[in-house]
């Protein structure tokens, strides 16, 4: 959906000085069509001057779409507001639409509870892996997320194989090759895994892990290179089945607001979600 902001000239301006110290560039390109932005209710653009104390509106256009069929796959809405939305994505559901997975998405759970709101992905999980997903709900907002995605910070909960002592940090590049597959490679892309705790739990232990780095499978690389695969984990584990996968979940997002600035935290109970999973599998 379009994304109106509405802000105060703080001294005298040309109104593209103004936009320089808040917006990328390409954020001000969009803003260059007649009628975007608006001061003191008369259009103007952004070569114009302001005075202190006017009332500047901008007006960002959505340029995206949302046609996808609307499925109920058990997505969950946690945290909503104009700019942004959280979801709790489940196991076994692909978190963007690509073959063979052009329904039973994220998009099509998302259809299903938003019909007419237009959604971007930020942060994305594995299709086995439960948990929340941080998404923006217009293209303001999700130009600002991207660009400050390594600001994000995600926790996880996971239940790996052994009795793992905490804190640990792994510090392991992790590399590719033309399969799905990643390793730890001396040739690979820095990668940096934080176990920050630790207790005994069913088939192991039950750990919290947060990521300084986003590289693919980078938890379910990481554990198994130390020794403690996560359970159920078929790749890079010891196989045993769990229904939707291995049991790793995203049980909290801390990212700034794109519009207000402010800190946003959503979590969930990461245990609790494990122990579902655990349990229809039995």
């Amino acid at each position: 959906m379009d994304r109106k902001i509405t802000l105060e000239i703080g001294k005298d301006c040309l109104i593209i000085d103004f936009l320089r110290n808040r917006f990328s560039g390409r954020r001000i390109h969009f803003l260059r069509e007649k009628g975007c932005v608006l001061l003191n209710g008369a259009p103007v653009t952004v070569r114009d001057r302001a005075r202190a104390g006017d009332r500047l509106e901008l007006l960002f256009k959505e340029n995206g779409s949302f046609d996808y069929i609307p499925q109920d796959l058990g997505v969950k809405i946690v945290y909503e507001d104009e700019d942004v939305l959280v979801a709790y994505k489940p196991e076994g559901v692909p978190s963007m639409p690509a073959a063979p997975h052009f329904t039973g998405n994220l998009f099509n759970g998302l259809k299903y509870l938003r019909p007419n709101d237009v959604f971007r992905v930020v942060t994305r999980l594995d299709k086995d892996t439960s948990g929340l997903v941080l998404l923006a709900k217009n293209a303001l907002s999700h130009s600002i997320l991207h660009e400050e995605i390594r600001s994000v910070v995600k926790t996880y909960a996971a239940v790996c194989d052994g009795a793992v002592t905490a804190p640990v940090l792994i510090d392991a590049p992790i590399g590719s090759d033309d399969g799905a597959e990643r390793f730890v490679s001396e040739n690979g892309k820095p990668a940096k895994t934080h176990i920050i705790a630790s207790k005994p739990f069913p088939f192991g232990s039950l750990v919290k892990i947060v990521t300084e780095t986003g590289r693919t499978h980078q938890i379910r690389v990481h554990l198994a290179y130390i020794g403690h695969p996560i359970a159920g984990d078929g790749l890079y584990g010891n196989g045993k089945a769990f229904a939707g996968g291995h049991l790793l979940t995203c049980c909290g997002i801390a990212f700034t607001h794109p519009v207000s600035r402010e800190k946003r935290e959503i979590s969930l109970d990461g245990e609790a979600d494990l122990l579902r999973r655990m349990k229809i599998s039995q």
